[in-house]
């Protein structure tokens, strides 16, 4: 019998377990060994194959991309808007002038407020 692949928690272990040896968090075990580890899976141990623990990075699409683009443009189209340059001051009158409530808000909690309001 080939054995079953054992992974100790920590990756980085080596030494010996109910009689199996890991190398760099990795064994084969059988019998009554494996069952020791299989009992164990709450302890992190993982029988069989290694589940991986960090996914793959999200790769932003290009369409992403462009639509935050298409964003910036749809500020620039809504009459009176003061820019992205402008003051928190100036960014508040704004919003207010629209009806729209500003106190507590960062310059791009306002932007983004004054972009929602002029989707609708």
């Amino acid at each position: 019998m080939a054995g079953t692949k054992i992974f100790h928690p920590n990756p980085d272990f080596s030494g010996k377990i109910v009689g199996v040896t890991f190398v760099n968090g990795e064994a084969t075990a059988e019998g009554m060994a494996l069952a020791y580890f299989r009992r164990h899976l709450s302890n992190g141990y993982q029988v069989g194959a290694r589940e991986e623990s960090d996914p793959e990075p999200e790769l932003v699409e290009p369409e992403v991309v462009e639509a935050a683009v298409e964003d910036e443009v749809a500020v620039a189209d809504i009459p009176g808007f003061p820019g992205k340059d402008a003051t928190r001051s100036q960014l508040a009158e704004f919003a207010e002038g629209m009806g729209l409530e500003t106190e507590g808000l960062t310059k791009a909690q306002i932007i983004d407020k004054v972009k929602a309001e002029a989707a609708k």
